[in-house]
């Protein structure tokens, strides 16, 4: 198992930084994110699949986001997504719709817009064939490196099939 196994409603958590009074969430969605559809013969069907998407993605966020103490909103905020896949089929992560998930973070108040000026996103991928998920990381664009480190080493190979334990000051929110 790689990264945490989200339920059907997904799964938030909030980790503590160094300096606590600062934290970054982490959403865990089950599945991937969708592909992008871009086939002009099929219009209708793709407007009515990307409303279905950004609205299931608008009340997944919202209804996580509700379960927190305080929800946060970052100004300048860093965005990391990590997709886990169920096999080694090539993919190209701007076939994906993360659209949804900036769009999602926006309604759901955590981050001000989806522009350059308040968003910087990362992508990566790794391999998970028994639970293919989305993990979804967003702080304050300050705290980007210790975000990062905690993504290397909780959450990305080499250390995948050695996970540590959770640290003690994260919480979690089901």
């Amino acid at each position: 198992m790689h990264g945490f196994v989200p339920d059907e409603k997904g799964r938030i958590r909030c980790h503590n930084l160094a300096n606590t009074d600062r934290y970054f969430l982490q959403f865990s969605i089950k599945d991937i994110l969708p592909t992008y559809q871009a086939d002009q013969r099929y219009k209708r069907e793709v407007r009515r699949f990307i409303r279905d998407q950004k609205e299931k993605y608008t009340l997944l966020f919202n209804d996580l986001s509700s379960l927190l103490e305080e929800r946060p909103s970052y100004k300048k905020a860093i965005i990391y997504i990590i997709q886990y896949f169920p096999d080694n089929i090539r993919r190209d992560f701007d076939n994906r719709e993360r659209k949804f998930v900036s769009d999602s973070l926006r309604a759901a108040l955590i981050i001000p817009d989806d522009n350059w000026q308040n968003v910087t996103i990362c992508e990566s991928g790794e391999l998970d064939s028994n639970n293919p998920h989305t993990e979804i990381f967003v702080g304050d664009h300050r705290d980007a490196i210790e975000i990062f480190s905690y993504v290397y080493n909780f959450c990305v190979s080499p250390f995948i099939d050695e996970m540590r334990s959770v640290p003690s000051h994260e919480k979690f929110y089901m």
